[in-house]
C-alpha cells in the first residue's frame, strides 16, 4: 500500500509529455525536414542548371575570343561564300562566313555549320571543327567587314552571334553578342 500511494504521489507531481504531444511534436519536426529536403534539392537543381549555363556561355566567349584573336593579325579579308581575294560586306547586308589569312599565311574560314548549329572553322588543311561546344545552338552568324579594299590599310571586322543556351528541360536562356575587331596589321599595298 505504501508503494501505491508512493507511486500515486510520483505520478502526480510528474511533468512530462503525453503521447498526444509527442506524435504532433514528431509530425510537425517530419513537415519540416520535408520543406527543407525539398528547397534544399530544388536549390542543388538551379545550380546544376546555372553552372551549365554559365559554361556554355564561358564557351561561347571563348570562341569569340579565338575568332577575334585570329582576325587580329589576319589580312585578305573576304566577307562571303568565296574564300579568295578580300570584299567588304556593308552592315545593310552581312555576311554569313568569313576568310582571312592568318599570321601563318593559311587560309581560315569561319562559318555557321546549319546541320549542327555551332561555329565551324576551316583551314587549308581540312575542317578543324566546332569551336563552340554542345550546349550552345547558334542560330545566326553574321560578318561585316570594313576596309579590306586596297584604298584602306586597316580592316575591321563586325561578328554578331545570336543563338541560345540548352540546359536540361528548362527554357534555353537566348543570348545576343556582338564585336568589332580591327586588324592590328596595317597593310601597306
Amino acid at each position: 500500500m505504501l508503494s501505491r500511494l508512493y507511486c500515486k504521489k510520483r505520478l502526480q507531481g510528474a511533468t512530462g509529455f503525453t503521447l498526444v504531444e509527442m506524435i504532433v511534436a514528431v509530425g510537425i519536426f517530419s513537415m519540416i525536414a520535408v520543406i527543407s529536403t525539398a528547397a534544399t534539392i530544388s536549390i542543388i537543381d538551379y545550380n546544376k542548371k546555372i553552372r551549365s549555363s554559365k559554361e556554355a556561355l564561358e564557351n561561347m566567349n571563348f570562341a569569340l575570343e579565338s575568332m577575334s584573336r585570329a582576325i587580329r593579325y589576319g589580312k585578305d579579308f573576304y566577307c562571303g561564300d568565296s574564300d579568295t581575294g578580300f570584299f567588304d560586306c556593308p552592315y545593310t547586308s552581312p555576311g554569313s562566313t568569313l576568310s582571312f589569312t592568318d599570321v601563318y599565311e593559311k587560309r581560315i574560314k569561319y562559318f555557321l555549320n546549319s546541320s549542327t548549329n555551332r561555329i565551324d572553322r576551316l583551314t587549308d588543311n581540312g575542317v578543324d571543327g566546332s569551336i563552340t561546344s554542345e550546349g550552345v545552338n547558334v542560330t545566326s552568324l553574321k560578318f561585316v567587314v570594313r576596309g579590306s579594299d586596297i584604298t584602306n590599310n586597316q580592316p575591321m571586322v563586325q561578328i554578331m552571334v545570336s543563338g541560345s543556351v540548352i540546359h536540361g528541360n528548362t527554357p534555353p536562356s537566348y543570348f545576343n553578342l556582338q564585336t568589332l575587331v580591327s586588324s592590328r596589321n596595317i597593310i601597306l599595298r
